[in-house]
């Protein structure tokens, strides 16, 4: 190395303190996401309690161990949300920690997305605003924030995405606004790739593109849509192969149909109010193309996935949890006009179509849950499970108890699992006789339904099916409980044709094929 060469001072990567120190994180914006943390750590130690996870699951084990997706094993959600499964079950094992912890990180960035979508037009105190309350309905159990469902992580993805969206129409014609309409199209692709219902979310975006003044936004629209195209076809053109067009078509659009037209019935007081407010959302979308872009963006936003949410009338409180963002962002957005300038009661006409949407939306769930125990459960749930986790922390309260807290039915089914763990059955083909069924990845059994959760089996296939298949199955170990017996008496003419109830605990009983029990499994006796 020459004199001069060694003078010159050698040239360094970026150096991230001095990034931090430049673009140091706002207090209110940590604030939130502390008090998120806070709230979502005793997700992280909840027991195997939710029947959506235990399906989701079971489904991404037998995936990781050579079942075929779609064929091997059914489920009709995207794949993308069977691999972050996966993921976790790698890293962490079979349980709540992986999955909640990953929901987790998502509920993170969603709240980053939101801090970026509110700050830029109305200041960093009604951001901090909107990202607290946001904290609190994202990671708390009062919209099931703390579970690990596919509305738990796409929405991190379509926040993303309207964050770049925005940003996109914000920048001059050019790379960077290219880079950023292909980033929106990615993070919506992603989204559906966790649900399908987040094709109303891109929607949403592309009805907003579409009516912006001008034709601004179709340059971003047309890099976009191909981006999102792209990623979903990437993503599931593998499975056209591998599982065929029939069942991928079945499974991931056509049970759709099947789902909601089995629970929505054809009467008008169930028809009219989605139909008006759809038809408002078209008129407010049209009516309010001049307004305020992030303020428009955020109505269409809200109504697109309320729609949806109420189109299956099915009262699930999780459906609620895509509206989080445009919800509480609109909330930091509110502004009362002082003075009344030209055009001032026009732009609040011009709005109300939008809101008049939402609000029949938000009227239609809020009857739906509050017709059934659903939505008041987990107002209840939320009530005591702080105080259960940190009694359970301190030792107050034992396992069992806490495990209890969540349901009997819980309790019992890890009880079955451990005593089929504890026989060495794992890997025995098996049918769990009830929606619950955590049993399967507990005790590392082998399904023999094309799903895990009975109830959708049921209703996919038809009872009789069902029988059917399992009777040319011929399982080792048939799990049930006294409801699902009450509910399908026709297991006792199966059990009768020779299984030995080998265990029992409670409402949950163990039945064990009379020649595996000769082969030496240890299984004698009820528990």
């Amino acid at each position: 190395m020459t004199a001069s060469e060694m003078a010159t001072p050698m040239r360094t990567g970026p150096d991230p303190a001095r990034w931090w120190r430049a673009h140091p994180l706002d207090p209110f914006l940590a604030a939130s996401l502390a008090l998120y943390a806070v709230l979502h750590l005793p997700s992280l130690f909840e027991p195997p309690w939710h029947v959506d996870e235990a399906g989701y699951t079971i489904t991404a084990w037998l995936a990781a161990h050579g079942a075929v997706l779609y064929a091997g094993v059914w489920n009709n959600k995207p794949p993308l949300l069977f691999w972050t499964y996966e993921l976790a079950l790698r890293w962490f094992g079979i349980g709540e920690f992986g999955i909640h912890l990953l929901s987790g990180l998502a509920g993170l960035a969603t709240l980053a997305a939101c801090w970026a979508i509110v700050r830029p037009g109305w200041g960093r105190r009604r951001a901090g605003a909107a990202t607290l309350l946001g904290a609190v309905l994202l990671g708390t159990p009062l919209l099931n924030g703390d579970l690990a469902l596919p509305e738990d992580f796409l929405i991190a993805c379509t926040a993303c995405g309207m964050l770049c969206l925005l940003r996109a129409i914000a920048a001059p014609a050019g790379r960077r606004r290219v880079g950023l309409g292909a980033a929106a199209g990615v993070a919506f692709g992603l989204a559906i790739l966790y649900q399908q219902t987040a094709i109303a979310d891109l929607g949403a975006a592309v009805v907003f593109l579409t009516l912006l003044p001008g034709r601004r936004g179709w340059g971003t629209l047309a890099v976009m849509a191909p981006a999102t195209g792209v990623v979903v076809a990437a993503a599931i053109a593998p499975f056209l192969v591998s599982a065929g067009a029939r069942n991928v078509g079945f499974l991931l659009v056509t049970s759709f149909l099947g789902y909601t037209r089995s629970t929505l019935p054809l009467a008008a007081t169930a028809i009219l109010p989605r139909l008006a407010a759809g038809l408002l959302w078209g008129a407010g979308a049209v009516a309010g193309r001049r307004a305020g872009a992030r303020r428009q963006l955020l109505w269409l936003w809200l109504g697109a996935v309320l729609l949806v949410a109420i189109a299956p009338n099915r009262p699930y409180i999780h459906f609620a949890l895509p509206a989080v963002v445009p919800g509480v962002s609109l909330l930091a957005g509110v502004r009362i006009p002082t003075r009344w300038r030209r055009g001032t009661a026009r732009r609040l006409a011009a709005g109300i179509p939008l809101r008049v949407s939402a609000g029949i939306s938000m009227v239609v769930g809020g009857l739906l849950l509050h017709s059934i125990s659903w939505g008041v459960y987990t107002l209840g749930l939320t009530g005591g499970y702080y105080p259960s986790f940190i009694a359970h922390a301190v030792g107050a309260e034992s396992t069992a108890a806490y495990r209890a807290s969540f349901g009997t039915a819980t309790l019992a089914q890890q009880v079955a699992a451990q005593w089929i763990d504890d026989n060495h059955l794992a890997g025995s083909s098996t049918v769990v006789w009830s929606s619950d069924a955590w049993v399967y990845p507990l005790a590392h059994v082998r399904l023999v339904l094309p799903t895990s959760n009975l109830n959708v089996d049921e209703a996919w296939l038809g009872s009789r099916a069902v029988l059917r298949r399992v009777a040319r199955a011929h399982p080792s170990v048939v799990v049930t409980t006294a409801a699902a017996l009450a509910s399908w008496p026709q297991v006792e003419r199966l059990l009768g044709s020779g299984y030995h109830r080998s265990f029992a605990d409670g409402t949950v009983s163990v039945w064990v094929r009379r020649r595996v029990i000769g082969a030496g499994s240890g299984t004698t006796g009820a528990g």
